[in-house]
């Protein structure tokens, strides 16, 4: 290098970042002192994130307790908009830091990097999306006004999706990138929506982000997600379904080029989580299996004294249907109680104490305390959320819809989701991969 040149050129450049830093250490570190500040910098990390992990906004450069209104921005599967906000203070180093520091005032009240999203309000229902969903977090202070995008992703790269009509099944697959070993496979229920949910979708693709291939089946379909199941093709309400279906939909779910059939699992939602605890008891196959707000007894189908399930052609024992609302007696109960014993692995049951649709909490300790009277030996777990509702699923999502009808605090709601989704995914890594 020729020193008259580029050498001489990149002394002097490194004398100015020595001469900037010592005045800048004399005044203070962050040049408040000398009037000399930084410009303001809003930054979100990362920038590129899966849907079931936490990102973080930080604002920068603010003069210390500077009051910053962050909002963020979003839409739904179905295109709705869906938005926070919170106020927070800047601290003695002019940051405010979502992960770190409460609001004081807002859409949400605890430092949580998460809480812009769980305490957004849109619609009357959040459907989450299996694309990526950009949100925008706008900061603004006086006449500042900053924003940062953030990309969340529920299906990683190299994760395939494509339509079930095989066999007389109706459902999505969603595939994980090839690796040297066959994936394990998980079979994903919806509740009393029916036909094919934005939420048995999406739980499929965090799933399959994470090595599993996921199956999201619809059993029934129903008044809200049937749209795409021609009629005649499943039955119309929740009656009558014959458990053959989904003990078929399980083996299709093995068979497959990629999947390993001898490490398999199913996670069901509400009477989803019902049925996934009628599937563990009645198909071996299945080595994990999770009831969310489900039931461990068989209620009738909710058009009526019929059966919601058959097996064999035969009903399979649930409780009467009680149109007074009156409570069933012990008897009729033990009858109604699905034999989780049974069940070829461990099962993990979560509940919510303030759920307002049924009483998931009783339902799934009942079947808990059958799993401990018989002696299950495969480390079952019952876990109970206190002030969450019906609506426990894949966390980081709108946390407040639906209270009225299901229950819950949002914040109550948005934990249970963030804890049990770790329970979760933690059971099916631990039985289910090798």
């Amino acid at each position: 290098m020729d020193p008259t040149t580029g050498g001489l050129s990149s002394r002097r450049e490194f004398l100015r970042g020595v001469v900037a830093g010592a005045a800048l250490l004399g005044c203070g570190g962050a040049g408040f002192a000398c009037g000399w500040a930084p410009a303001p910098e809003l930054s979100v990390q990362p920038r590129r994130v899966r849907a079931d992990e936490p990102f973080v906004a930080r604002l920068e450069g603010l003069p210390p307790g500077e009051r910053a209104v962050f909002s963020a921005d979003f839409v739904d599967e179905m295109l709705r908009e869906w938005s926070s906000t919170a106020v927070f203070e800047a601290n003695e180093g002019g940051i405010v830091d979502t992960s770190e520091h409460s609001p004081i005032e807002g859409s949400y009240e605890t430092g949580d990097p998460t809480g812009l999203i769980w305490s957004a309000l849109g619609a009357d229902f959040y459907a989450p999306t299996t694309g990526v969903s950009t949100v925008t977090v706008t900061a603004r202070a006086g006449d500042l006004e900053l924003s940062a995008e953030v990309e969340r992703y529920a299906m990683a790269d190299g994760v395939e999706a494509a339509d079930v009509r095989a066999e007389g099944l109706f459902g999505r697959i969603l595939s994980p990138a090839r690796g040297e070993r066959p994936a394990p496979g998980v079979l994903v229920l919806g509740g009393f929506e029916g036909g094919l949910s934005p939420h048995s979708a999406y739980e499929a693709a965090l799933l399959a982000s994470r090595g599993f291939a996921a199956l999201a089946l619809a059993y029934f379909r129903g008044e809200y997600f049937g749209a795409g199941i021609p009629p005649g093709a499943l039955p119309e309400n929740l009656a009558g379904i014959p458990l053959e279906y989904l003990g078929r939909a399980v083996r299709w779910l093995g068979e497959r080029d990629g999947v390993d059939p001898d490490r398999l699992g199913v996670v069901g939602h509400s009477r989803g989580g019902e049925l996934a605890l009628l599937l563990g008891a009645t198909n071996p196959e299945l080595k994990a299996v999770v009831s969310c707000a489900g039931s461990g007894v068989s209620f009738p189908s909710p058009e009526g004294d019929g059966p919601a399930w058959t097996l064999g052609g035969e009903p399979v024992p649930h409780l009467p249907y009680a149109s007074d609302g009156s409570r069933p007696r012990e008897g009729a109960i033990r009858r109604a109680e699905i034999p989780v014993e049974r069940t070829n692995g461990p099962v993990l049951l979560i509940a919510g104490e303030d759920d307002a649709l049924w009483p998931s909490e009783l339902f799934s300790r009942l079947a808990y305390d059958r799993l401990l009277r018989h002696g299950h030996p495969h480390g079952d777990e019952l876990a109970v959320y206190p002030g969450a509702g019906h609506l426990i699923r894949a966390p980081y999502a709108p946390a407040a819809p639906g209270r009225a009808q299901f229950g819950g605090d949002a914040r109550a709601n948005a934990e249970a989701c963030e804890d049990s989704w770790r329970k979760v995914t933690t059971l099916l890594e631990e039985n289910l991969k090798p």
